[in-house]
């Protein structure tokens, strides 16, 4: 399922020369923010989905820079942006 809303994010193209750190900001931000569920419902991802989602996207960059696809370990310089992001909205619905 990771792979099915990223690949509905990015339209079904990705580049490694459009891997950057802001990219993976992007997709971060429409993981917590934009996407739903791809069930009828339609119903916005959980926050903890959306950080597993995210979580793979990371691990595939962090293999991609480590068979040297990538020339920066974009997955390192993303850190726990998406923890972050749980906090908050966890802080937020208090």
């Amino acid at each position: 399922m990771a792979f099915k809303h990223f690949e509905k994010w990015c339209g079904g193209k990705c580049t490694f020369g459009e891997l950057t750190r802001e990219f993976g900001e992007r997709y971060m931000e429409y993981l917590m923010t934009r996407s739903c569920t791809l069930k009828p419902r339609y119903e916005r991802l959980a926050a903890n989905t959306a950080s597993s989602y995210f979580g793979a996207f990371k691990l595939v960059l962090r293999e991609a820079y480590q068979e040297r696809m990538l020339r920066e370990n974009i997955a390192d310089m993303l850190g726990n942006t998406c923890e972050l992001l749980l906090e908050s909205s966890s802080n937020s619905s208090s």
